[in-house]
């Protein structure tokens, strides 16, 4: 639209510029809300996400305290073995190990078993 266009209307030029400054006051509060309110959203996600974030690494925590006890577990029963003769650990420790030391641990306990014996028949001839 032209100035004389605008004019036609009775209206003066004061009148028109102070209109034409409400309508960017508004045009800008409009943006400034907007604005704000995809900063919330924002920050909302970045909530979100730190949350997902934090039980995800609460749950690798766990996962990992697990597997420390396993290990310490398996450490304990280790060290026990290298202690003394397998014929005096328990043997509900062998449950709580893995099949494969389970089967070296039952494997040591034969070879102790039939050294013995071999230690005895050398004795009696």
């Amino acid at each position: 639209m032209n100035l004389e266009d605008l004019l036609e209307g009775q209206q003066s030029v004061a009148d028109l510029l102070d209109h034409h400054r409400r309508l960017n006051r508004q045009q800008l509060q409009n943006q400034v809300s907007q604005n704000s309110s995809i900063k919330s959203e924002e920050e909302k996600s970045d909530g979100l996400l730190k949350k997902k974030q934090k039980l995800r690494l609460q749950r690798d925590v766990m996962k990992m305290q697990g597997e420390l006890e396993e290990e310490q577990a398996l450490n304990k029963a280790l060290r026990g073995i290298l202690r003394g003769p397998v014929m005096s650990q328990p043997r509900l420790s062998l449950l709580l190990l893995p099949p494969e030391a389970s089967l070296l641990i039952d494997k040591t306990l034969r070879f102790e078993c039939l050294n013995k014996e071999m230690k005895h028949d050398f004795e009696v001839v």
